[in-house]
């Protein structure tokens, strides 16, 4: 089986879907690998390494669907890959497919794609080994990004989260207690915020409140919670979780309406929506906007800002499903291993997630396991 690893052009998209220490280890194994020449430069990989690892290089992402069996991307799929989308190719990337064109999915199922979203890729018992460490990643990042939009000269509040003798600290909310929402609190409380955690899941909330020490508030999710915390925080970071569905509006306009001036919210859910009713997508270059006196950072693909670190973790995590799919051949390794299988969103042109299907007005057609 071939391997293509795209050069990304979309939105300063700086990662890359694999690095040359995952070429070789896949070159060894038996692949045969292709690399769009500068796929790897903005995180610090140049062409030469990945063909001393044992790559082909390729000069053109025309060529580089052209030559391949699996493409591996980072970003989702934009209009301008469409005409170069081979018949039954596969394709793994951040997916988002509710977010997308319906021009994508018409091309999905008339070229017969089998199209896998890392951000579901997700084992029997309900963890995603890929999100793992993206999401740890971007909980980190919100809480500095926040922290650099509080200051004076990018348009914030002006005020230092932790407290000093005299000043008490500042607050963070965070909404949602998973995988991002948890390196965030680690994150916030590190630099001695008052941290506020709301989510629906009691057990989720009881463990950070056990590791924590009683150093951080927790809030059942409802409507009155989240309007109390909304209201009384400098920083809110939105990490609702949505499992490759849209993501529940669960902050409204009137909640943003009552946030203290120039207070910033960071929408991590924003790659499926958003959690706040007030986002809207922004990118790298220009991350912020202003409404109702609040700073919004909403930038869908935020973890490209650090990107060597991002392409380690991507590349080293998909090396298990890369191996077994080389053993066992893509058709059977999405119907007989798990964290595949939930990672499907397509098979062969057929929909295999029932909220897709619904979303587009498709046949929903389940993935049948041996």
């Amino acid at each position: 089986m071939n391997i293509g690893i795209l050069h990304e052009r979309r939105n300063q998209e700086h990662r890359v879907a694999l690095t040359p220490a995952g070429v070789f280890h896949l070159v060894k194994y038996g692949y045969q690998v292709y690399l769009e020449s500068g796929a790897g430069q903005d995180s610090g990989w140049s062409d030469e390494q990945y063909v001393k690892a044992g790559a082909q290089l390729v000069f053109s992402a025309q060529e580089l669907y052209g030559r391949s069996n699996l493409v591996m991307k980072v970003s989702p799929l934009e209009l301008e890959d469409l005409p170069y989308i081979q018949e039954g190719q596969s394709i793994f990337s951040w997916q988002h497919l509710v977010m997308r064109d319906s021009k994508i999915i018409k091309t999905i199922i008339e070229k017969e794609l089998t199209v896998i979203g890392y951000e579901i890729i997700e084992d029997l018992f309900g963890n995603r080994p890929i999100v793992t460490y993206v999401a740890e990643i971007a909980g980190y990042m919100a809480v500095i990004t926040s922290l650099h939009y509080l200051q004076n000269e990018t348009g914030g509040r002006a005020k230092m989260i932790a407290g000093i003798p005299g000043v008490p600290q500042g607050s963070i909310t965070v909404l949602g207690a998973g995988l991002t929402g948890a390196a965030a609190v680690r994150a916030a409380t590190g630099i001695g915020a008052y941290v506020v955690v709301i989510d629906k899941d009691l057990e989720k909330m009881r463990r950070l409140d056990d590791k924590y020490h009683g150093r951080i508030s927790t809030f059942y999710a409802n409507h009155t919670n989240i309007a109390k915390a909304v209201g009384f925080s400098d920083v809110l970071i939105g990490a609702v979780a949505s499992h490759g569905d849209l993501a529940p509006r669960v902050v409204s306009q009137e909640m943003v309406q009552s946030m203290k001036y120039r207070a910033v919210i960071a929408d991590l859910s924003i790659d499926q929506g958003g959690c706040v009713e007030t986002s809207r997508p922004t990118t790298l270059a220009d991350p912020v906007f202003v409404e109702h006196d609040v700073v919004h950072y909403c930038v869908p693909n935020m973890t490209a800002n650090v990107s060597r670190t991002t392409s380690n973790a991507l590349s080293n995590s998909m090396m298990r499903y890369l191996e077994a799919i080389k053993d066992l051949g893509l058709d059977k390794a999405l119907i007989t291993i798990p964290c595949l299988k939930n990672g499907a969103f397509f098979f062969k042109g057929r929909c295999v997630k029932e909220y897709i299907a619904r979303r587009f007005d498709l046949i929903f057609e389940p993935l049948k396991s041996e």
